[in-house]
């Protein structure tokens, strides 16, 4: 093979457009059709003084020293081609490029950027164009060879190469010259407008698509109306401009149910000539030999949008498609994406402005709402308001916008105030975009307009659940009466897939659980209340809160018990739901039903004070003679000792004492014995010591002979606090030991805790510390086991004596700090059954203050009231020497 030049050279590259579908078209014919070809083209660089260096299939790559015999041959090959036989409907169209550049020779053939430059600038072209760079022209322009011209095309960027290129045309007389828009990644080749305004909150979404959209060809963005897909897809289309040769495109579909229209939409769009033939057809053959990205944009209305991207995938492998949809295609190659909403504050997370700002969905809130009215700042004073905002709308994009859009007449607060519904206020929308996502109510509508017939009323009942729900609660609540007619399995799965509820693996209960989100749930529960099967559904969604309740009272009445604490805690939402529908004087016996088998769980796990509300908003109304008098007295025994479990002893004792009444007149024998029980707590806080004997031996000859042991030994613990707070330790201690070993023999461990931990004081007070220390310690580990957070405050408490005792001040004020804040966090707490405690506080202070000044005692409170649990926790162990 003779040398190849190096240096100055220009570079010729071509290759067949269309070669796939030649092939498929001639079959075994396309053989003869590429030796002609390659006849003529090499007959071309021969003749011009060129040297081939390489071919490839139907391309090929040659040299030239002179840029002017470069250019000879170029036309030569045009017109050759163009005057060939090719068989009927045969037509042979050569793309070539040239660039004059550095040869530089790695073994037999060349390397470096000018080799790469000029294979871009051929790619670039059409069948039948001759592309020159500015370099090759620059060597022509002035000595043309006659017949021919050039015409200037711009600058263009080429893919892969980071400046871009000012290319020209060779027009050949005689053949023809107009031709689509170049393959480079310009604005030509993308129709994507660049938006109004920022896309805030997407990064991490941004980084990871751009990332998937390397290593897959169908990319399919999923999520509820509202969440910015088509936003992001559009942002994720403009970046990866440069990186498809013939172009990213963005095409709308939402207006498209039947196939074909859509792919003549899809053709249109990417400049497919279709010309009276099949429009998938002929995308299949435009896009066979194009590298494109489409951003096909709402394609869930679409039913045969799976076949259709199949088939383009299929047939054109530089063609790579971003999806948005509701539903994903369930199709070969996809990839799905779900599209989250933007992260909110969480509830109880501290309100720091320039924290709050950089959260997701606050910063949107902030950049439309300066939009809507430039004077807009997130001040402390508002900070509140727009987190809870965001935090309404779950994060929702579109929400937000539209949200954002009031504040041109209403502060965030105002704003946040009128959000119980937030669809009304959210209802319109900028009139430049398409119908589906000018308001939430449109966006939502969509989706559920695509359901059939069972899955829009298994939608509309679901909205019944709030907070999420399992597959056994929608079973038991909204498949019957009347009878959907579809699988619960099957319906759940489809309305996850159109987005409209979500799964997620709950690790802790080892099941999954569903959910909505707030603005889905909204517009769902708007057209169930339009149903008849409103009210069936509802009660049935009580009668199933009421079963799980009633299980839990059951199991937390004796014990903190974590497996029902937690259960309760994910159910708290439907709880709430299912009273406030139960919350009218038709099913206000439901309600009462529900709030008493309720009451241990709010009492267990801090909830106390919402506890109170219901039954201050549940046992007024109608006159109790319409109800039936057990329930009622039910109820005031567990407000009753909610009431307590806040230090609220005289709503305790009015309580109390009518559910003592009520079981009385009803002879209910097995409940006058918690009534005296209950009773006798409110007479040893209130002083009334000879009374709290009196009643707590009364409960305890009742539970005895009812053979009820296990509150035969709560009489015998509480008969020991009485003995405390009468300052008779060693007769206390005697009635609490007895006590625990009853409850441990019981079963009993959460009772006998508080056995222990009132056994640490008591031998705090006698000077025993060594028992008091393994007492606490005792109560500490069987509490931290329980999830028992009402407990704490009382345990701090002892730590509180045990501290002092130990000449600890500083950290019995912590302590003491730390028990007063988790009181007011719990909405209050019972009452101390150690009556000393204030006094023991007061020891502590003035021992502090002797120590290091009142600053320092005033520091060590106020340093308790802000640790938490595991470094109180911490805080205690120390008080106990390790062996």
């Amino acid at each position: 093979m003779p040398t190849l030049p190096i240096g100055n050279v220009t570079f010729f590259l071509t290759d067949i457009e269309g070669s796939t579908r030649l092939v498929h078209e001639l079959g075994s014919g396309f053989g003869a059709v590429l030796d002609a070809h390659h006849a003529i083209v090499r007959r071309a660089i021969e003749a011009n003084r060129g040297r081939e260096v390489s071919t490839e299939g139907d391309a090929f790559f040659a040299v030239f020293q002179s840029a002017a015999d470069a250019v000879n041959a170029a036309a030569t090959v045009q017109r050759e081609l163009a005057a060939a036989g090719w068989p009927d409907g045969v037509s042979v169209a050569v793309r070539i490029g040239l660039h004059t550049g550095e040869g530089v020779l790695g073994g037999d053939n060349y390397i470096g950027v000018d080799v790469h430059r000029a294979a871009r600038i051929s790619a670039a072209g059409h069948g039948g164009q001759v592309l020159l760079s500015d370099a090759a022209r620059g060597l022509v322009e002035s000595h043309l060879p006659a017949g021919v011209e050039l015409r200037d095309l711009g600058r263009h960027r080429l893919k892969d190469l980071p400046d871009p290129e000012h290319l020209s045309q060779l027009v050949i007389n005689g053949l023809p010259d107009a031709f689509p828009p170049l393959r480079t990644a310009d604005v030509s080749s993308t129709n994507i407008v660049a938006p109004a305004t920022t896309l805030i909150g997407r990064d991490r979404d941004l980084r990871e698509l751009e990332s998937l959209l390397a290593s897959t060809r169908l990319l399919t963005l999923t999520g509820p109306g509202g969440t910015g897909k088509t936003r992001l897809a559009t942002e994720l289309g403009a970046r990866a401009v440069g990186h498809y040769r013939d172009g990213v495109f963005l095409v709308a579909l939402e207006t498209f149910d039947e196939r074909s229209p859509a792919a003549g939409e899809i053709a249109r769009i990417v400049g497919a000539r279709v010309a009276g033939r099949d429009p998938e057809d002929t995308l299949v053959e435009q896009l066979a030999e194009r590298e494109v990205a489409l951003l096909l944009d709402n394609l869930e209305q679409l039913a045969s949008a799976g076949p259709l991207v199949s088939r383009l995938l299929a047939s054109a492998p530089g063609l790579s498609i971003v999806a948005t949809s509701r539903v994903p295609l369930h199709v070969s190659f996809e990839q799905e994406y779900p599209v989250s909403p933007l992260d909110v504050p969480t509830a109880d997370e501290a309100i720091d402005v320039e924290s709050l700002a950089r959260v997701e969905a606050v910063a949107l809130f902030v950049d439309r709402a300066k939009r809507a009215r430039p004077s807009f700042r997130l001040t402390e004073s508002d900070a509140h308001a727009v987190a809870a905002i965001c935090r309404r709308l779950d994060g929702l994009p579109l929400a937000i916008e539209l949200a954002a859009a009031r504040v041109k007449i209403f502060s965030p607060a105002a704003l946040l105030s009128r959000l119980d519904r937030a669809l009304p206020l959210l209802d319109s929308g900028n009139v430049d975009v398409p119908a589906r996502q000018r308001t939430l109510r449109a966006a939502i509508e969509w989706s559920c307009a695509l359901l059939g017939d069972p899955q829009q009323a298994l939608f509309r009942r679901l909205t019944v659940f709030s907070g999420g729900w399992t597959v056994e609660a929608a079973d038991r609540v909204v498949t019957s009466e009347p009878d959907l007619g579809l699988d619960i399995l099957d319906g759940l799965a489809a309305l996850v897939d159109h987005s409209l509820i979500r799964a997620r693996p709950d690790d802790d209960a080892g099941e999954t659980r569903f959910d909505m989100l707030q603005l889905i749930r909204e517009y769902g529960a708007e057209r169930l209340a339009e149903t008849p099967d409103a009210a069936p559904i509802g009660r049935r969604h009580a009668e199933w809160v009421l079963a799980l309740a009633e299980q839990a009272a059951t199991a937390l009445e004796s014990d903190a018990d974590p497996i029902w604490l937690d259960r309760m805690t994910r159910e708290h939402d439907n709880l709430r739901a299912a009273l406030r529908w139960a919350a009218t004087d038709d099913e206000r016996e439901l309600g009462l039903r529900l709030a008493t088998a309720a009451w241990r769980f709010w009492q267990q796990r801090g909830h106390t004070r919402e506890g109170r509300e219901w039954f201050d908003r549940l046992l007024p109304g109608k006159p109790e003679s319409d109800l039936d008098p057990a329930v009622v007295a039910a109820a005031h025994t567990a407000a009753g000792g909610l009431a307590y479990w806040q230090n609220d002893l005289a709503a305790a004792e009015t309580h109390y004492d009518r559910a003592l009444d009520l079981d009385r007149s009803l002879g209910l024998a097995d409940r006058l014995g918690n009534d005296f029980y209950n009773r006798g707590f409110v007479s040893m806080f209130t002083g009334d010591l000879d009374g709290a004997r009196r009643r707590f031996d009364e409960s305890a000859d009742l539970f005895s002979a009812a053979g009820q042991f296990e509150r035969l030994a709560d009489t015998t613990l509480v008969r020991g606090a009485v003995e405390l707070r009468a300052g008779n330790l060693a007769e206390a201690r005697t009635w609490a030991t007895e006590g625990r070993r009853i409850h441990l023999e019981q079963g009993n461990r959460g009772r006998a805790t508080d056995g222990a931990m009132v056994l640490s004081f008591i031998n705090v007070g006698l000077g025993d510390l060594d028992a008091a220390q393994t007492w606490i310690e005792t109560a500490m580990s069987e509490t931290a086991e329980a999830g028992y957070l009402a407990r704490w405050p009382l345990i701090y408490e002892v730590g509180v004596a045990l501290a002092v005792k130990l000449n600890r001040p500083l950290d019995a004020l912590r302590l003491a700090g730390a028990a007063r804040r988790r009181r007011q966090a719990l909405g209050g707490s019972a009452p101390t059954f150690f009556a000393s405690i204030d006094q023991i506080v007061a020891e502590a202070r003035a021992a502090a203050i002797a120590q290091g000044g009142a600053d320092g005692a005033d520091a060590a409170w106020a340093e308790g009231e802000l640790l938490d649990d595991d470094a109180l926790i911490g805080l205690l162990r120390a008080l106990i020497p390790s062996d």
